[in-house]
């Protein structure tokens, strides 16, 4: 095998992995927010007591940050596989995670005790 071939197929690896990578993000997305939606709709009915409520918000939220946080490491890694077209939606996730520190909330707060 050749080094060209070897690299294409370092390279369709790479953007295999990048596509698991935002499928899974978006799920997590998507997941996490019709969760929160669903139990505060619950809980403002008077069917979801607050104490559970308060749980299933931190798991929601602590999901979120974590996608958040995932997906800064997926646009260090894989920003030159994204179209171009799309780095200004990337950049202004990137944007949103930076100036709320989401990744340091999750290493102190989500991640570790």
């Amino acid at each position: 095998m050749t080094s060209g071939r070897k690299q294409d197929h370092s390279d369709r690896d790479r953007a295999v992995d990048a596509v698991a990578i935002l499928n899974g993000f978006v799920g997590d997305l998507v997941a996490g927010t019709n969760i929160l939606v669903d139990y505060a709709e619950r809980h403002q009915a008077g069917t979801f007591p607050f104490e559970l409520m308060i749980a299933v918000s931190n798991l929601c939220l602590s999901h979120l940050i974590l996608a958040v946080a995932k997906f800064e490491e997926f646009w260090r890694r894989y920003n030159d596989l994204v179209p171009k077209e799309h780095h200004g939606a990337c950049k202004s996730i990137m944007k949103f995670s930076q100036d709320r520190k989401i990744t340091n909330f999750r290493n102190r707060y989500v991640g570790h005790i």
